[in-house]
């Protein structure tokens, strides 16, 4: 009973001094707070940049090489009176995307891709988008699932029909009130039927400005020969040739693929605009990257007139970003 009473008094005693003291003891429980507040926000917003490390990770690939179309990079040193031939090359092709596959054991699938902006429209509504030429092995590298409808079919990516995957904004916008499968779209100037629809992505504004990923919901999909037939193909543009549009019934696609180099304006004489190369395992990256970086070059007569990146790399840089921001973080929950 002594020990009861003692613990009772002493609780009286704590009480009256809290009491006394007002001022005192609110500061008191404002730092306990603020500091317990501080440990938990840093440790949440640790998570929540971890979480999006791992979802940028997942829509990119950690076994992945990025290969993209850019104008030729000048490396050289020049001598007084020497001229040196250009030397011709068909930019990125499809052909590249065929002799990575073949030459190198280590790559499990290779995805070209061709973008264009065009407008999306049906039943009196229209709006801007864009229609993107793949493989399958696009959808399975960029780890794209479908809610509905089923993937291309061999005979429809062999003989490029007008068929099409979209996004699942552009099915809710353009198909609300029905089913998109077996619909058609008129994507530019031409009438696709609907063959399958995306699952929805989410996608950061952070990963689309880091990583180049695009927002996967609002894009249209055809087969990659459907894309080249029926659109533009730039590799049957000639080099040097002053025709930039390409008239298809009564409208008109614009090749606005140029951009000024040293006062000259230069034609995008590539055929695809990147390359995905997926590689079997994480440690075969780095190797394999150097490796396709020649053979490109050989095969585009050492013109630099891609680039390579790995999306790998630019995800631990911002690991390294985030972890120093988390230090930060955990200095002023300590203080």
């Amino acid at each position: 009973m002594k020990a009861r009473e003692r613990q009772i008094n002493n609780l009286y005693i704590a009480v009256e001094a809290l009491l006394a003291n007002k001022v005192r003891s609110m500061l008191t429980a404002l730092g306990i707070i603020f500091g317990v507040a501080a440990v938990i926000a840093m440790l949440a917003i640790g998570n929540g940049a971890r979480q999006e490390i791992l979802e940028q990770i997942r829509l990119v690939g950690v076994n992945n090489v990025v290969v993209t179309s850019v104008f030729e990079q000048k490396e050289e040193e020049v001598a007084a009176g020497a001229s040196k031939a250009n030397p011709y090359s068909r930019g990125l092709h499809l052909s590249d995307a065929e002799a990575i596959l073949a030459v190198l054991p280590s790559v499990e699938a290779v995805s070209p891709e061709v973008v264009y902006e065009l407008d999306v429209m049906r039943e009196g509504f229209k709006r801007s988008s864009r229609i993107v030429g793949v493989t399958p092995a696009y959808f399975n590298i960029s780890n794209l699932r479908l809610s509905e409808g089923q993937p291309f079919s061999e005979e429809q990516l062999a003989k490029g029909q007008a068929v099409c995957i979209v996004g699942a904004t552009i099915a809710k916008r353009f198909f609300n009130r029905e089913s998109a499968i077996g619909s058609y779209i008129k994507v530019g100037n031409h009438w696709l039927k609907v063959v399958a629809v995306l699952e929805e992505t989410a996608v950061s504004e952070k990963a689309i400005e880091n990583l180049g990923i695009r927002d996967y919901n609002t894009d249209v999909y055809a087969p990659i020969k459907t894309v080249l037939s029926r659109y533009v193909n730039r590799a049957s543009v000639q080099q040097g040739s002053s025709q930039n549009i390409i008239r298809t019934g009564n409208s008109v696609i614009m090749i606005d693929e140029e951009e000024e180099e040293g006062g000259n304006k230069q034609k995008n004489y590539h055929q695809l605009d990147r390359l995905v190369v997926q590689l079997k395992a994480p440690e075969l990256v780095e190797v394999s990257t150097d490796v396709i970086s020649r053979i490109l070059l050989r095969r585009h007569n050492q013109k630099i007139d891609f680039e390579i990146s790995v999306p790998e790399q630019l995800l631990k840089q911002q690991q390294r970003t985030k972890d120093i921001f988390n230090l930060v973080l955990g200095a002023i929950a300590g203080i």
